[in-house]
């Protein structure tokens, strides 16, 4: 039904399948779009599994595919956008993929609000190019300008979907949208030159992958 649809709309889907989730939970990051999960699964059922992917991923769209409508309900509460009833059809599975697409792009261009001593700054998520975090202070940078808070790396990342914000070092959070070029040297953003781990090398060029569609 998916590679129905992708066909329908001149899309390209990357899926992948986990058996239960353990297993995905295992290795989970926050990289997908779309979380497609039944509930009624071995271990840990999909409501318990939802509450753990939220506490790292806050953006990922999730839908419930479940014949446990009494149990689909309580999704609302880790933000779930919908859920579809087995035997799933079709036309239902369309609406909802269709739904997910639409929050998604709305979730990329959204804004946040950046503030220091200075003021409040409103930042459209296409803006920034990257956030550098050097002792107690990060740095947002757009093409036009720096702005530096007081933060954590760890709550700015909890901040930005984690599909397009990739960290490539402990110093760097990246956005995919501005990546020019992985080489030896580093990733390259723009005019800058961002240091790239060797051990987050082979995770961000596979993230940077996802990002891109292949």
């Amino acid at each position: 039904m998916l590679s129905l649809y992708a066909k329908e709309y001149g899309l390209e889907f990357a899926v992948s399948e986990f058996t239960d989730t353990v297993e995905f939970l295992a290795g989970y990051a926050p990289r997908y779009d779309i979380l497609l999960m039944d509930i009624d699964m071995p271990y840990v059922n999909g409501l318990d599994a939802a509450k753990r992917i939220r506490v790292q991923d806050k953006t990922t769209v999730i839908v419930f595919i479940t014949n446990m409508p009494q149990y689909a309900i309580k999704g609302y509460s880790v933000d779930a956008l919908d859920y579809i009833l087995k035997p799933v059809s079709y036309y239902a599975l369309s609406s909802v993929i269709t739904k997910a697409l639409g929050r998604i792009r709305r979730d990329e261009d959204k804004s946040i609000v950046v503030k220091n001593a200075d003021g409040a700054y409103k930042l459209s998520l296409s803006q920034i190019l990257y956030i550098e975090v050097t002792g107690h202070k990060c740095i947002y940078h757009t093409k036009d300008r720096s702005i530096e808070v007081y933060s954590t790396i760890k709550s700015i990342e909890e901040s930005l979907p984690g599909k397009v914000f990739v960290r490539c070092s402990n110093a760097y959070i990246v956005n995919m949208r501005h990546v020019d070029f992985v080489g030896k040297d580093g990733v390259h953003v723009g005019d800058a030159v961002l240091t790239l781990s060797r051990a987050k090398r082979k995770e961000f060029i596979e993230r940077l992958g996802e990002y891109c569609g292949s």
